[in-house]
């Protein structure tokens, strides 16, 4: 069952109508139901020899893989008083708020027993002392602790894209020489290239539906002279070589030729 096929306020089912990739609106008692994401905090804990604490998860989403101390923020709480809490509830560690260094904060998603759930999180640096290592004690949803070596958790499966960035923020500056971390770091570009491709074919596809309704050819040498034109400019800007750039974009532009006709 989607729980989103009811409406939350008067339990209509199938009466939610999508109007944008934030707002449903039921059509029976108009409730404007906006999907904002869901605050979220984790921290980044360091000890003295550089080494990054990881958590094993012990329930899903992600049980059995690493990540993050961290949580929601409860209402009425800001995101250091929920790092404060999640640290104490997960590692059983009461920090100092005021050593909590902010990090960055990045976008996610969460499911959960058919529940699909947008998140934003903060994530904080943390820097241990000895006596605050000593009484770490994994607690609550946490099966695991353990410090790891920056080179060593490349190879690790962590939980989370957020907490994945936020971890890669910390190890990489210490790992800047690893090779393993380097070909992690080529594999996440790799990745996001696809998706984007994956996402220009789709925008193709809506061009050449229209393209075929107004009974206009494919081939539209102006704008084509205008793309490469744009690429090139493009990839002066950013010290990539030109050939390389045209020869990509022109398998780019002849695959979307043939999605057009």
């Amino acid at each position: 069952m989607n729980p989103k096929q009811f409406c939350p306020k008067c339990g209509e089912k199938d009466a939610l109508k999508k109007i944008n990739d934030k707002l449903l609106l039921c059509l029976r008692c108009l409730l404007e139901w906006y999907q904002n994401p869901i605050p979220g905090v984790s921290i980044v804990f360091l000890d003295s020899q550089n080494r990054l604490l990881l958590a094993k998860r012990a329930f899903d989403p992600g049980k059995g893989k690493w990540g993050l101390v961290g949580g929601f923020v409860d209402p009425s709480e800001t995101f250091s008083q929920a790092a404060v809490r999640e640290t104490k509830e997960e590692i059983n560690l009461s920090i100092d708020p005021d050593r909590l260094i902010y990090l960055r904060s990045d976008f996610d998603t969460y499911n959960y027993k058919g529940w699909h759930s947008n998140t934003v999180s903060i994530s904080y640096l943390y820097t241990l002392s000895k006596d605050e290592v000593i009484n770490i004690k994994p607690m609550d949803d946490v099966s695991e602790t353990v410090f790891f070596k920056s080179e060593d958790i490349a190879s690790l499966d962590i939980a989370f894209k957020s907490e994945e960035e936020a971890i890669w923020q910390i190890a990489k500056p210490l790992s800047s020489q690893n090779l393993e971390f380097i070909r992690k770091e080529i594999d996440q570009i790799d990745s996001e290239i696809i998706k984007l491709l994956a996402k220009r074919q789709r925008s193709v596809m809506k061009v050449g539906d229209i393209k075929r309704d107004m009974k206009i050819k494919a081939l539209q040498p102006e704008r084509w002279r205008e793309v490469i034109s744009k690429v090139i400019q493009k990839a002066d800007k950013n010290n990539i070589d030109e050939k390389l750039v045209i020869d990509i974009w022109e398998r780019i532009h002849k695959h979307s030729l043939d999605i057009e006709k």
